[in-house]
Parts: C-alpha cells; sequence; structure tokens
C-alpha cells in the first residue's frame, strides 16, 4: 500500500484540507496515511489532520470511515491533551463520530474516563466548551452494568460540572428514567444559580429533553425550578442562555398548570401559601391559568410574618403558625370542601355587573372578589356578551391608578382582553392614550398595553404609543421597557423600523440594573430586523 503520507502533510500545511479529503475519500492507502499523521511532530498538521477526518465523517459517513476512526479511538483522545487548538478539534471529531457509531463498553469507560480527567485538568475554557457536544451524542452500543456504574459515581463528586456530565450520561442510557430528572432537580440551586455559565447552558439542555408532568412527590421541586429558570432568564449574561430558561420556564408553567388544573383544592392551598409568602404574581398566574377550576372569593389571611394579604375564602390559616406559633408554615392547614365549580355563564344580568361595579369602590376584599369575577366573565363570555360588561369599564379604569399592584394588574388585564374582543374595544384604547397623554395612572396603563400586544400587533396603535412611551421612559422605565418587550415580540418585521428610536436609548440602559430587560428588547428587535440594533 503506498505511503501517502508526505504528500498528505505537505496539502496540511498549506492548508488544502479539500484536497485531502478528495484524495483520502478516493484511496484507502491516502485515508490510513491520514490516521498515521494524528501522530505527526507537527502540532499544525496534527490539528488540520482532525479536521480533514471530521469533514470526511461528515460526507461519507460510512463503516469503512467510522470503524477506522473508532479503533484509533485511544490517539483520538491522547489529543486531548494536546495543544489547545489541537484538542479542540479532537472533542469536535468525537462529537461527530459518536453521531454516527455508539463505542463498546471498553471504548465507552475510556472515553468518559479521558473526558472527565480534561474537566478536573482545568483547561482553558474554550476547550472546555466543545465537551458538551460529545457528551450529548455518548452513549454505549449496550447500556451495561459498568458504563451505568461508571455514570453514577460521577454523581458523588464535589464538581458540578462532573455531576451534571453523569446525569448526562445517565440520561443518554435511561430515556424516560424518572430517576434522572430527580437528581437533575436536586441539582438545580447550583447548576443554575451560581456563575458558571457553561454549566447553567448544559443544565438547561437536559432539562429540555427529560422533563416530564410533575408528581405529587416532585411538584414542589417543580416550582423551585420556575423559580430559578426567572432568575436566569433575567441574569444571565448570554442572550442564548436567557432565552433558553424563558423557553423552559414556560413550559415548566404549563405543566404545572395542567397538574393544578385537576387538583381544584390544591391549587387553591398553594395560591394561599404563595400569597402568604409574598409571591403575589406567582400566585395571581397560577390562580389565572387554572381558571374556573378554583374557587372564586378571597378573605383575609394572615401572612407569616402576621401581616394581612389576600388568599382564598374556604383555606382556613391555622392558628399559632408562622413565627412564634404551634405549628410548622403550612403543614397544618385545614381544609373545608370546597364548592363545586359553577357552571358556566353565557349570559350575565345587568343587575349582577351593577353589582360588581359597586363592589370595586367598597372594601379591599369586596374590590378583589369583584376584580376575580369580571376577569373570569370577560374570559369566558362570547362576544356578544360582552356588552353586559360595559358599564364596568369607567370603574375599571379608576382602578388602573390603585397602589395595590394586584388590583392594579387585574383591572389591566380585564379592559385589555374587552378592548381585544368587545365591540367597544376601541372607547378602552382611548381612554389608555387619554391616561397616558394626561400622565394619569400610568404603570397601570402601560401594563394595559403590555397585556394588550403580547396578544396582538396593532400598527396604529404602536404608532400612537411610541413617542408617549419615549418621552416616559425616564420617569417610568421598567414599565415602559416591559411594554417595550411585549410590542417587539409581536411585532411584524416590516414594522420592526417602528423600534429604531429606541435602540440608542436601550444600549444606554444596558449600563443600568435594568439591563437584563433593555436586552432582551434588543434581542426581540434584532431577531425581527438585526441591521437595527447594529
Amino acid at each position: 500500500m503506498m505511503d501517502y503520507r508526505d504528500v498528505l502533510r505537505e496539502m496540511l500545511l498549506a492548508w488544502r484540507t479539500s484536497n485531502v479529503v478528495e484524495l483520502a475519500v478516493s484511496n484507502e492507502g491516502a485515508f490510513s496515511s491520514l490516521m498515521v499523521l494524528l501522530r505527526d511532530g507537527d502540532d499544525r498538521v496534527r490539528r488540520r489532520a482532525l479536521i480533514a477526518l471530521r469533514e470526511i465523517l461528515r460526507r461519507k459517513p460510512e463503516p469503512r470511515y467510522t470503524l477506522s476512526v473508532l479503533r484509533n479511538l485511544r490517539t483520538v483522545l491522547s489529543l486531548l491533551k494536546d495543544t489547545d487548538e489541537v484538542a479542540i478539534e479532537a472533542l469536535r471529531l468525537l462529537a461527530v463520530l459518536f453521531s454516527l457509531v455508539h463505542p463498546e463498553e471498553r471504548d465507552y469507560v475510556e472515553v468518559v474516563d479521558a473526558l472527565v480527567s480534561l474537566v478536573r485538568s482545568k483547561r482553558n475554557e474554550v476547550v472546555l466548551l466543545e465537551i458538551p457536544p460529545v457528551l450529548e451524542r455518548l452513549r454505549p452500543a449496550k447500556a451495561s452494568s459498568l458504563a451505568r456504574s461508571r455514570a453514577m459515581a460521577l454523581l458523588s463528586s464535589g464538581n458540578p460540572r462532573l455531576r451534571a456530565m453523569g446525569l448526562r450520561l445517565l440520561a443518554n442510557m435511561s430515556v424516560g428514567d424518572s430517576r434522572v430528572l430527580s437528581l437533575l432537580l436536586d441539582e438545580i440551586d447550583e447548576a443554575l444559580l451560581g456563575e458558571d455559565v457553561p454549566l447553567q447552558d448544559f443544565t438547561l439542555n437536559l432539562l429540555s429533553e427529560v422533563l416530564v408532568p410533575p408528581s405529587e412527590e416532585n411538584v414542589g421541586k417543580y416550582w423551585e425550578l420556575l423559580r430559578a429558570l426567572e432568575v436566569v432568564s433575567h441574569r444571565s449574561p448570554v442572550p442564548g442562555v436567557r432565552s433558553k430558561a424563558r423557553d423552559l420556564a414556560f413550559r415548566v408553567k404549563k405543566l404545572l398548570t395542567l397538574y393544578y388544573s385537576s387538583r381544584p383544592g390544591e391549587a387553591m392551598r398553594t395560591i394561599a401559601e404563595l400569597l402568604a409568602e409574598g409571591k403575589v404574581d406567582e400566585a395571581m398566574e397560577l390562580a389565572l391559568e387554572v381558571g374556573e377550576d378554583v374557587p372564586r372569593g378571597f378573605s383575609k389571611l394572615p401572612s407569616r410574618g402576621g401581616s394581612v394579604v389576600l388568599g382564598p375564602k374556604y383555606v382556613e390559616h391555622p392558628r399559632g403558625s408562622g413565627p412564634g406559633g404551634g405549628s410548622s408554615s403550612w403543614g397544618t392547614v385545614r381544609k373545608k370542601k370546597p364548592e363545586p365549580p359553577e357552571k358556566q355563564e353565557t349570559r350575565v344580568p345587568f343587575e349582577r355587573v351593577a353589582e360588581l361595579v359597586d363592589a370595586l369602590s367598597g372594601s379591599i376584599e369586596e374590590k378583589m372578589d369583584a376584580l376575580w369575577e369580571l376577569h373570569r366573565l370577560a374570559k369566558e363570555l362570547p362576544e356578544k356578551g360582552l356588552v353586559a360588561l360595559e358599564p364596568a369599564v369607567e370603574p375599571l379604569l379608576g382602578v388602573l391608578a390603585s397602589e395595590n399592584r394586584w388590583a392594579r394588574d387585574r383591572s389591566a388585564r380585564i379592559l385589555a382582553r374587552l378592548a381585544l374582543r368587545a365591540p367597544y374595544g376601541a372607547k378602552i384604547v382611548s381612554s389608555i392614550i387619554g391616561l397616558l397623554e394626561r400622565r394619569k395612572a400610568v404603570p397601570g396603563a402601560l401594563t394595559f398595553l403590555s397585556y394588550y400586544f403580547s396578544k396582538r400587533w396593532d400598527g396604529e396603535l404602536a404608532g400612537r404609543v411610541l413617542p408617549l412611551l419615549r418621552a416616559l421612559l425616564k420617569e417610568y422605565p421598567f414599565e415602559v421597557l416591559l411594554t417595550l418587550e411585549a410590542m417587539t415580540r409581536t411585532v411584524p418585521r416590516e414594522d420592526a423600523v417602528l423600534f429604531a428610536q429606541f435602540v440608542p436609548l436601550l444600549k444606554e440602559i444596558k449600563r443600568t440594573e435594568l439591563a437584563p430587560i433593555a436586552l432582551r428588547v434588543l434581542e426581540n428587535i434584532a431577531e425581527k430586523e438585526r441591521s437595527l440594533v447594529l
């Protein structure tokens, strides 16, 4: 067999990689010579030989090539200790190889050991970033006890990256195994809430693959996961990681909604617990998502700190619970039998709407009950039936000025639903514009716009709103940014130019504590028209 090493070496040094690939796939002797060059004394040759082999596997994913590389696996693994540039190309070759073939037990264990050594070596981060694509594809030809035990051994490591690596390997061998998810949920605090961005990204990818609906045993862990994801989605310095965290948080919310929708009693206890912990937004979102299966009505519920928050009527906080009390936080909640869900209404007596309107000016409990029922009606009634709710519009506009964030937010949601569906929707929108022009109830009016634009893009309304948003940005930066985020999510590409005026301002805000929201708005704009943010 002819020796092609000198010819190939000259080509590689001249960066004629495509010529090397063509020669190697057309001549068996040339391919064998290329494998030998992995041990060449020049690191440039070793690196470029790896690049050529990777390209060959991509072009010709045939056994004669994949098995040949697999037979030389130890040589490739030895290059992980080479220079950074060579190690990177060796890892990239392994990622392609394991997407095509699964190594036998002995080779599998050698690969795992080599990757573990690489993680422990504290090499340059640019090298370590190439490990996850290898791990995502690495699985043994047969899930033997040795292969499984090698992965399990990593779970007791003090290095969080190695623990995550062990979980990935187990997931590859155990598709659908709930134990992997259970172990992964135990790692959430360190894996997601630390400062290791590559570990966050790796964990998010793994979670997206193994996430399944929660059970009674682990639903609490899903709440912890959701809170961690929301932190990452706001604080991560990497746009891609923030985006993955947002997408995964959305999935977790939907899974929790599905879980609680068939458990109204447990849903209300969870809402009460969230309220008692001061997590009003989470409680409100769960209540709104679960909808009619959750009994209406709120009464005074003492929180752990002794202050008053709103909670469901049929859940009673145990006497003596909380600080200084005799029972743990929510361990002895006494439950009354929930009332059966009311039959969905298709018509609303005007007299009942009048009662709800009166309640909006009553006590805090009456106001909350009225807002709850009005929201339900705005959501459930057919468009023709929404005429009955028109008398509530003016009082609801008044609630937008409330200092109670829960009431203000609920009122904004109701008005947004009516503006989108009711025949008098245009009047509501005009009223909101009027509030902004007069600088009245600005936070509530901006919340309305956020909900409105999150459901529908309205180019005409956007043209009227954007100058107002620019004028309000300095005084109400948080609320304006949230509105811009909603608008830039739904804007079609042809209208994205409307937001060009905000790009310089958003880049300035990137230097402040509101940077995460500003970055999300910029990302939304870039997704529609990248040239606007360059």
